[in-house]
């Protein structure tokens, strides 16, 4: 069952008896605001370490024309790229250059500002628009600041403990605790330390001790 936001807060307040739930978590926007942040960041670190757990594809149209054509990569589901990892046209390789040092790679070619994707000359085929498939690693599903606590976090169950001892330790120093918050740090390290070990293991990149 996936868990939603009130479930981390109920986890997170639990954790520490002086803690009061309605008090401190009052302010939903806020306490959204952070665990919409900690998943972010967790995103960031899995990633770093397992590129491809959350590898997806998806196939977007560039815009119209004969040359010089773009793709926006918000287009791709309802969630921004995090990492692109392969474009192809075709079932051809469409090779990603930096804008400054395009004959790096044969055509076709496309250079990357922001968010969206620039073509070379006029390298993806013939006028009109384009399919681009995309393989790439996604970002996790943005929470509404604005939303209410039954919204669904992005993570699956068993990875929801970083994010728990982490908006621990952040109502802790909201407390006026501070000195408390660094044994809930660093049981958010722990926990990650093992989940990350547990990808590696599933994706063949980590060896048992």
């Amino acid at each position: 069952m996936a868990k939603t936001v009130q479930n981390i807060v109920d986890a997170a307040t639990a954790q520490d008896i002086a803690l009061d739930g309605d008090l401190f978590v009052q302010d939903t926007e806020e306490i959204i605001g952070r665990v919409n942040e900690f998943v972010n960041e967790l995103y960031t670190q899995l990633v770093a370490y397992v590129p491809y757990y959350y590898g997806t594809k998806d196939t977007l149209t560039s815009s119209s024309g004969s040359s010089g054509r773009t793709l926006d990569l918000t287009n791709a589901g309802a969630i921004t790229p995090f990492r692109l990892r392969k474009l192809e046209i075709d079932g051809a390789q469409l090779f990603l250059v930096e804008e400054l040092a395009q004959g790096a790679q044969p055509s076709p070619r496309a250079f990357q500002r922001g968010t969206t994707l620039h073509e070379v000359g006029d390298e993806w085929g013939a006028s009109g628009t384009v399919d681009v498939a995309l393989t790439y690693t996604r970002g996790p599903a943005q929470l509404s600041e604005s939303g209410t606590f039954s919204q669904v976090v992005d993570l699956p169950d068993r990875w929801t403990h970083p994010i728990k001892h982490r908006l621990t330790a952040y109502l802790l120093r909201k407390d006026g605790r501070p000195q408390e918050a660094p044994v809930y740090e660093q049981l958010a390290a722990d926990a990650l330390e093992v989940l990350v070990m547990y990808l590696k293991l599933l994706h063949g990149e980590g060896e048992l001790e």
